[in-house]
């Protein structure tokens, strides 16, 4: 089985290729791809236009609302990076309702929204609690404010 069947070079800022926009998607999967986008508009829009009528889309963007952005903010630190929340490429920074809000603005109602992340301090608290009980303690964390704790933020979604 081929674990690719097509790849593309494309500037996303046009939307999706034409091939790509004559078929039809149970899911489409945009896993760090909206913050490189200056204007998701058209992107989204071919995106909906290619899912079927149960169609999936699924979304991960980066958390710029982190607490470990928050503390660079605070402290006057805005310095681009080569990776992560702070990389160097992204146009766009969201927030965990901006993400839900942007997926809304263009036609798709999320059904799921969570974030991804860990422990404040974890390396310190790695030695103190188990995997399982960190695991319990950020899930209560992400409840109580999932924009302020999530590194990631993942949204699951379905034309409205």
């Amino acid at each position: 089985l081929p674990f690719l069947r097509n790849g593309y070079l494309y500037n996303l800022e046009e939307g999706l290729p034409a091939d790509v926009k004559q078929n039809r998607y149970d899911y489409i999967l945009c896993s760090h791809v909206l913050e490189h986008i200056c204007f998701p508009e058209k992107l989204l829009s071919d995106i909906k236009g290619c899912l079927t009528q149960n169609g999936v889309l699924i979304v991960a963007l980066p958390n710029l609302f982190h607490y470990s952005s928050r503390w660079k903010l605070v402290m006057g630190q805005f310095e681009y990076q080569d990776a992560g929340i702070w990389d160097n490429t992204h146009f766009r920074w969201y927030s965990y309702e901006s993400g839900a809000k942007l997926l809304e603005g263009h036609g798709f109602s999320p059904v799921h929204k969570d974030v991804t992340g860990d422990l404040p301090l974890a390396s310190v608290f790695k030695n103190v609690f188990s995997n399982k009980t960190a695991q319990f303690i950020f899930s209560l964390l992400k409840k109580i404010s999932p924009g302020f704790f999530g590194y990631q933020l993942i949204y699951v979604a379905r034309i409205k």
